[in-house]
């Protein structure tokens, strides 16, 4: 094969292979670009061909008779064939192979490498070259002899340090720190030189593997003190783990020696404490959905900030559609969908599994379940929503259980239950309740059509056990409802009472009626009928708080028609009779109770008296005496006797009455046997006068405490009617 001649003033053709190795290997026809870019990796465009990437080449340059405890500097030349291309970074790596102990090179990726060596013995030094387009040298390597040196400083570090470490500030940073406040580190350092002379020290800080590269490091007292207090800080990245703080002391003669004080930051786990997730959910469309935006519960004792990852762990969960979205913000969004309730809640589990990661090499674990939560229906009454109340009035009537007649309130209500979830919901059922220990109390709520007819009934024997005086009664209508998932929920609205107050039938404002005193009772008694009242709601009433006096104080209300009876204790003695305090007027109020409300009317009711009367005796009075005419010695008894005229006890008759039946109080003048005046009932006024002079003249008085009549009697002698008949003496 030729090679084709170059015209004169052309560019040099390149290589064919080159060409090919640019355009995807011999065979394949040349791949044509105006950029790098068209190119694809490893490649370039030059003369509008794509050609593939030369990789650089470099050498290594050590320095002569090396040794231990010098700072030592390693060269490196490296070139790159390709026009445009140039080294971006060199790699250095430096191997113990007959030494003791690693050398310490300082990071670097340019040409020079400062490295100390620490032990004598064979080091290998190894290099390689990259370009901008990733094409690597191969290494250029060399072994390299390292004597041992004499008189290095020896420096002897500080005991080693261990803290906590505490996150937090603005801006955001990251301290070494004692119970939870940061602190300084105290270092220290003794440097001494075999040769007694001046050393320069310097201290360095070495983080530990995955610290974070931000790091700083101010010292209070320079970087060149043996004693300083020096502040770490991250910002906000890894911070724990063991710093080495490196002091390097360098003598006259150029040798150096170095020790490292530890410092060991500790780290505390993140911490996942929280209670479940709870979330709502809503029945929408056939569905039932829950959905939210939950605050992952991720705290860090350290304050470190916290990566979280979250996996959604389910089971039970047939036919649904759950979804758990990325942590943003430290919370999480989570929804699920389901058509049957059980699937949603019940025989359904829910877990979200947290992991908390804080980017100091510790993470915690935790499972927190996803509680749906469901609100039980809410209830209102319909007919009256705001009020949350019933109001019906009353009436009287059979009991329902037939045992007699009962206080009855009736009505209707109708009730709605909404749920909150929107969920379906059971029609409202209704039960009719009172209060517990009311034995007279009984009630019925039935449903139809959406509306409840309810009846309650107290014994009218019980009306505080129907209602109260201001309407509230112990009655309720108790509506339930439940949806789904078996909430339920109740409403218990209170039924009050109304009641119309009696009204007069008839008013009587005063009344006269007769008295009379009855042996019996020994009493004076009247009675009179007074106003008459009726109930609009067919209440029974009673007389409660009729307000009456001394003698008129017993009422009663029979079908509404008032009465009172009057009476005054009295058994005839000695005085005037008491008859002044009964007959008259007495001011009565006739009050008509229905068991809550009164209407009353005032009557005066005046009880009359009828007056005694009293009949006059002219002439003489018949008063005779059983005489003994014979005594008989042998015997001493009386043979015979017989009746004779009895001047020294006369007889006076009075002829006395009483309309009422009163007991009267008689008087004489002069005074009769037994004395001047007595109190006895009319019929027996008489008297007896004892030894009078004849003719006499007695004046008589009868009184029955109200009225009073007069009578004068004349007894012009005494006689015997019974003269000379046989009589029998007394034993």
């Amino acid at each position: 094969m030729s090679t084709p001649r170059r015209a004169a003033g052309a560019p040099w053709p390149l290589p064919l292979a080159l060409l090919l190795a640019g355009c995807g290997g011999a065979g394949e026809p040349v791949r044509s670009c105006t950029t790098d870019a068209e190119c694809g990796p490893g490649a370039l465009c030059i003369q509008s061909a794509c050609v593939a990437n030369r990789p650089p080449a470099v050498t290594l340059a050590l320095p002569a008779a090396p040794t231990t405890h010098r700072v030592l500097f390693l060269d490196a030349v490296a070139t790159d064939p390709d026009a445009g291309d140039t080294v971006t970074r060199l790699g250095w790596t430096v191997i113990a192979i007959g030494a003791a102990c690693a050398a310490e090179p300082e990071p670097s990726t340019g040409p020079k490498l400062e490295v100390v060596f620490w032990c004598a013995g064979s080091y290998e030094v190894s290099v390689v070259a990259e370009d901008g387009r990733g094409g690597q040298s191969p290494p250029a390597r060399q072994v390299i002899e390292v004597t041992a040196a004499s008189g290095a400083p020896v420096v002897t570090p500080g005991p080693k340090l261990v803290v906590d470490h505490a996150c937090g500030g603005a801006p955001f940073a990251c301290r070494p720190a004692l119970g939870g406040s940061a602190v300084s580190l105290p270092l220290s350092a003794a440097v001494s030189d075999p040769a007694g002379a001046a050393t320069s020290a310097r201290w360095r800080l070495v983080p530990p593997d995955g610290a974070d590269p931000r790091a700083t490091v101010t010292y209070a007292n320079g970087e060149a003190s043996l004693s300083t207090e020096a502040w770490l800080e991250t910002p906000g990245g890894p911070i724990a783990g063991g710093w080495r703080f490196r002091l390097r002391a360098t003598n006259p003669a150029g040798l150096v020696g170095q020790a490292e004080q530890l410092v060991e930051i500790g780290n505390r786990p993140p911490l996942l404490t929280g209670q479940p997730f709870a979330i709502d959910h809503l029945y929408r469309d056939g569905a039932y959905l829950a959905s939210g935006t939950l605050a992952l519960p991720a705290t860090d004792p350290d304050g470190d900030p916290i990566s979280l990852t979250v996996a959604l762990e389910e089971a039970g969960t047939d036919g649904c559609a759950s979804h758990l979205g990325p942590v943003s913000g430290g919370s999480v969004t989570f929804d699920t969908r389901c058509v049957d309730p059980t699937r949603l809640i019940g025989l359904a589990t829910r877990t979200i599994r947290v992991s908390a990661a804080d980017g100091n090499g510790a993470a915690t674990e935790a499972g927190f379940q996803v509680v749906i939560g469901n609100r039980p229906p809410e209830l209102r009454l319909a007919s009256n929503p705001a009020g949350g109340q019933v109001g019906v009035g009353h009436s009287v009537g059979p009991c329902p259980d037939g045992s007699g007649a009962c206080f009855i309130a009736a009505g209707s209500a109708t009730f709605a239950a909404v749920d909150p979830d929107g969920d379906p919901v059971t029609s409202p059922g209704v039960a009719a309740t009172w209060a517990l220990g009311l034995t007279a109390c009984m009630g019925e709520a039935t449903a139809a059509a959406g509306v409840t007819a309810f009846r309650f009934a107290t014994a009218v024997s019980a009306p505080g056990q129907f209602r109260q005086p201001d309407g509230t009664s112990p009655f309720s209508l108790v509506a339930t409802s439940a949806d789904p998932f078996g909430a339920s929920g109740t409403l218990a609205v209170p039924v009050t009472i109304s009641n119309r107050p009696p009204v007069l039938r008839r008013a009587s404002a005063s009344v006269t009626v007769p008295h009379r005193y009855d042996p019996t009772l020994q009493a004076y008694v009247a009675s009179a009928p007074l106003s008459a009242f009726e109930d609009p709601d067919g209440d029974p009433l009673t007389t409660a708080g009729s307000l009456g006096d001394a003698s008129c104080s017993h009422f009663a209300l029979v079908g509404g028609e008032g009465s009172v009876a009057c009476a005054r204790a009295y058994l005839p003695g000695p005085g005037l009779p008491p008859l002044a305090s009964f007959a008259g007027d007495h001011a009565l109020v006739l009050q008509a109770f229905d068991g809550w409300e009164s209407a009353a009317q005032a009557t005066v009711v005046h009880i009359q008296n009828g007056a005694p009367a009293a009949t006059a005796l002219e002439g003489p009075a018949d008063s005779c005496a059983c005489i003994c005419t014979r005594w008989d010695p042998d015997t001493g008894t009386c043979g015979t006797s017989q009746w004779r005229t009895n001047s020294s006890m006369v007889p006076l008759p009075v002829s006395a009455s009483d309309a009422d039946g009163d007991p009267v109080q008689v008087s004489y003048l002069p005074a009769a046997y037994g004395g001047s005046q007595r109190t006895v009932f009319a019929d027996d006024a008489s008297a007896w006068l004892a030894n009078p002079v004849l003719p006499l003249t007695v004046q008589v008085t009868v009184d029955d405490g109200v009225n009073r009549v007069q009578t004068t009697s004349r007894i012009t002698g005494v006689s015997c009617s019974r003269l000379g008949q046989t009589c029998t003496l007394g034993p």
